[in-house]
């Protein structure tokens, strides 16, 4: 069978190239370009026989944001060119989660902490659920598993408990630190969390400050 090649190259209204790279025998087999104007490139992929290799990404003042080869590591950067996180890859979104390194506050986040201790928060903005009373949430050890769960308070009594499922890292939302819950029944929303800081046993997670508690308590 011949070797097929086609190139592409996408032009915007005044001829500067926005987008360009190769498909050989109907898949990509070169390096991939993206734009954010001339001569500043937004992302650059390497393909090979349509597997992606190599990926970079860059800000509009043409900072490096983002490097990764595939299988390998994948590193993001801010604005500083400093490392903010990074995580071994088998392949784009297929991410090793034992290997994911995030830096809060200039020290590496040990995610592993979510499993340490029950972390317990009050819900912020309304202040009731389904109009029975407060609701509160905790992270914990239940029936073997590390669990999230919602608590309703209503005349200073716990009166319902609803298990929400298990957390995880959302390989997805990198560099940030996003923990999404499984629902365990249907009819309940999926929850997500942002990890924005923390100081040894407090976290500041979306806009609540979650509190590390003993798991026996």
């Amino acid at each position: 069978m011949a070797n097929l090649m086609v190139i592409i190259k996408l032009l915007d209204k005044d001829g500067t190239i926005t987008k360009n790279g190769s498909y050989k025998n109907d898949k990509k087999d070169s390096i991939w370009t993206n734009y954010h104007s001339k001569n500043i490139k937004k992302n650059e992929s390497t393909y090979k026989e349509g597997n992606l290799k190599l990926k970079a990404e860059w800000s509009s003042n043409n900072k490096k944001t983002f490097e990764a080869e595939y299988p390998g590591k994948s590193i993001w950067f801010n604005s500083n060119g400093k490392k903010i996180a990074e995580a071994y890859y088998r392949r784009e979104g297929y991410v090793k989660e034992s290997t994911i390194k995030i830096w809060l506050n200039g020290k590496i986040f040990d995610y592993n902490i979510l499993k340490k201790y029950r972390w317990e928060w009050l819900g912020q903005g309304k202040q009731t659920y389904n109009g029975y009373g407060k609701y509160y949430h905790h992270f914990n050890n239940y029936d073997g598993k590390d669990v999230y769960r919602l608590e309703l308070l209503a005349n200073e009594r716990w009166t319902s408990t609803y298990n929400l499922g298990e957390f995880k890292i959302d390989p997805y939302r990198l560099p940030k630190l996003v923990i999404t819950s499984n629902p365990t029944r249907s009819n309940y929303r999926y929850e997500t969390f942002e990890i924005k800081s923390w100081n040894g046993k407090n976290l500041k997670v979306n806009n609540d400050t979650w509190v590390a508690r003993a798991k026996k308590d």
